[in-house]
């Protein structure tokens, strides 16, 4: 599945809302700013746009605090001079102090804010990868050939159901503007679920090897 152009939502919406033009009820600057609202919405409820930011020169030496930009961090790695990055395990803040260290390389980590700590305190400078779910721009999509592509392909129908229930809000159409924002709050969360909250398989939940056996 192809990311449609803006065009091609706003034609869409407009078929689903049988307007199919302009009017004052729904302009495509409206309609514009509907999806760009919906698509920030759907990145600050799910964390589903998610890059890898690189900071070089990361740190500095006695100050433990690094700023980063984004939404949420979710795994921060220290990447050395020579050999593999070596993922930081993430602690509680009150955890500070109190846990083994081996070496004066970056270990562990917490966020607070629009900071992540990290501990031991930096002795010099290090590099660090930062693994974060992102947000987009107000207006990510302006142009009629921009396509919402920060955002996975299974979210694009939640956003057509968040666009309909601002439409049919403004007209005060109350129960149908309820009706797809309920779908629109559902799917997104059920995506959550499959994307970003799946845990891991526990051992007695798998079929092992051993555990096989042959027919015939």
């Amino acid at each position: 599945m192809a990311w449609p152009t803006l065009t091609t939502l706003i034609a869409r919406i407009r078929a689903l809302l049988d307007h199919s033009s302009s009017t004052a009820l729904y302009s495509d600057a409206q309609i514009t700013r509907w999806l760009n609202d919906g698509y920030w919405d759907i990145a600050i409820k799910t964390g589903c746009i998610e890059n890898i930011d690189t900071f070089y020169p990361v740190t500095v030496a006695s100050i433990r605090s690094v700023l980063f930009s984004g939404l949420r961090c979710n795994y921060v790695e220290y990447v050395p001079v020579s050999g593999a990055p070596k993922a930081l395990i993430r602690i509680n803040p009150n955890r500070i102090g109190h846990v083994v260290l081996v070496g004066t390389f970056p270990q562990f980590w917490f966020q607070w804010g629009q900071y992540i700590y990290i501990e031991p305190i930096p002795d010099a400078v290090y590099t660090l990868y930062t693994h974060i779910s992102d947000y987009p721009s107000r207006d990510e999509m302006y142009d009629g050939s921009d396509q919402p592509r920060r955002l996975k392909e299974d979210y694009l129908e939640s956003l057509i159901d968040y666009v309909l229930s601002r439409a049919f809000f403004r007209d005060k159409q109350f129960s149908k503007g309820n009706f797809h924002y309920s779908v629109y709050t559902k799917t997104i969360m059920d995506k959550k679920m499959i994307y970003q909250s799946t845990p891991a398989q526990k051992g007695r939940n798998v079929l092992k090897p051993g555990r096989i056996r042959r027919q015939g």
